[in-house]
């Protein structure tokens, strides 16, 4: 079985970009960015939603 959700450090390493970089696209409404489930404090991101939504960020 695929995993399902990665953690904030998974795609920050994934898409070569800090933290704050991450916080900014979260905020921005009009990127569509996938919000994370919080669990225990830590970030998870759905991993297809992720997927899709790079994707369509690179045309």
């Amino acid at each position: 079985m695929a995993r399902q959700y990665m953690t904030a450090r998974e795609l920050r390493e994934l898409v070569g970009v800090s933290h704050m970089t991450i916080n900014r696209w979260l905020k921005d409404g009009k990127l569509g960015m996938p919000q994370p489930v919080r669990i225990r404090g830590q970030r998870y991101f759905p991993v297809t939603e992720i997927q899709t939504w790079l994707e369509g960020q690179r045309g």
